[in-house]
């Protein structure tokens, strides 16, 4: 809470969050706002990580894939762990 660098990176990635309601037919409503930063287009990916979800648009979700794939990043991130393990929920 005291720590600077911190503060900054808490409000930039969890200032602008917000509870979404979902509707009678499963769906929620991103706001314009919400989905001109996160740069979402037509087709879009929703993706369940453990507690949580991301929304991602489809193209850049796949371009960073491919990107990854072929610089070798996940590879190496793969390699660098050395003790990977599930935190209970």
């Amino acid at each position: 809470m005291f720590n600077p660098q911190h503060l900054m990176i808490q409000r930039r990635l969890i200032g602008s969050a917000m509870e979404l309601d979902v509707d009678k037919a499963g769906r929620i409503g991103i706001s314009a706002l919400q989905r001109e930063f996160a740069g979402l287009s037509k087709d879009c990916l929703f993706m369940g990580l453990r507690n949580f979800v991301e929304i991602w648009d489809e193209p850049t979700y796949t371009s960073q894939m491919v990107q990854m794939e072929s610089d070798g990043e996940f590879g190496a991130a793969l390699r660098g762990l050395t003790d990977f393990a599930w935190p209970k929920e």
